[in-house]
């Protein structure tokens, strides 16, 4: 179970169950990859960083984690707890899905090309919210 200040050997083997690889040595630390599909099938990998030379992990160091994964800063102990390497893969999943979806609104109100309900419109106008 995890404390408020987590040792780095917990958090390692965390990330590492997480992203289901044992995590590549880097100057002061390792680094992890989640693997996901993006929006033309090709697969990528979203890195984690992780320092490992302090025996207490800093929060900073579980802030990068948590915007690593698209997460609230303060879920990332219960995600470390509790997720398993398929629960971050779905949730990029849907962050990559609701990207694509505001970009694609966007580009609709950029071009003007949103579909109007004439019916809400004449609704909305018949309360008086907005003028003709």
């Amino acid at each position: 179970m995890a404390s408020n200040t987590p040792n780095t050997t917990w958090v390692v083997a965390s990330l590492a169950r997480l992203t289901g690889e044992a995590g590549k040595p880097v100057r002061h630390g390792r680094i992890f990859k989640v693997v996901v599909t993006s929006s033309d099938d090709v697969q990528c990998g979203v890195p984690i960083r992780i320092d490992t030379h302090p025996k207490v992990v800093r929060p900073y160091a579980l802030n990068q984690i948590a915007d690593s994964l698209r997460l609230e800063r303060v879920a990332i102990m219960g995600v470390l707890d509790s997720w398993t390497h398929a629960q971050p893969v779905a949730h990029l999943n849907d962050a990559r899905a609701a990207r694509e979806a505001a970009q694609r609104l966007a580009e609709m109100i950029r071009r003007r090309s949103i579909p109007v309900d004439v019916q809400a419109a004449d609704e909305v106008k018949h309360h008086g919210l907005i003028a003709d």
